[in-house]
């Protein structure tokens, strides 16, 4: 039987426009990240809101992540609980992150990297938009966990 005959059509819709899925330290889902190079299209993130919706809570947190920003939001929310300035979080990692051509695979790694810094904490203590994501909720479920890239 194959898999997607088991998911939702929301479940496979969120999947594939899934770059990197970040799970607690139960590998339980909580956080996609959708990680492009330029703005999502409104009609495009309408289906993902209306998706995130349906699939109640499942995946608790979304973020969408492009050279200028990083919004992030609850499953039930079409307002971001907060957005940061992506060359202000991603330049820790690459010094030169403003002076140069960011290919989307390179902005995935980026991201994860940035992720997983704050799911450990361990190589930098203090990572990037640690205190403004205090109050979110995501830094509690995202302790310990892991991230897989999406391909």
């Amino acid at each position: 039987m194959q898999l997607e005959k088991l998911l939702s059509p929301e479940i496979t819709t969120l999947l594939y426009r899934t770059d990197i899925i970040a799970k607690d330290q139960e590998e339980n889902p909580i956080l996609l990240v959708d990680v492009r190079s330029s703005q999502i299209h409104p009609l495009v993130w309408e289906e993902i809101a209306d998706c995130l919706m349906k699939t109640q809570g499942k995946f608790p947190y979304f973020m969408l992540v492009n050279l200028d920003n990083i919004e992030l939001y609850h499953w039930d929310q079409q307002t971001p609980l907060i957005t940061l300035k992506t060359p202000d979080i991603l330049e820790v990692y690459d010094s030169k992150f403003r002076d140069k051509l960011i290919l989307p695979t390179y902005l995935k790694a980026l991201t994860e990297a940035w992720l997983n810094d704050l799911a450990y904490q361990s190589k930098m203590p203090n990572p990037p938009a640690i205190f403004e994501l205090k109050n979110t909720g995501l830094l509690e479920r995202l302790k310990n966990g892991s991230t897989e890239i999406n391909y």
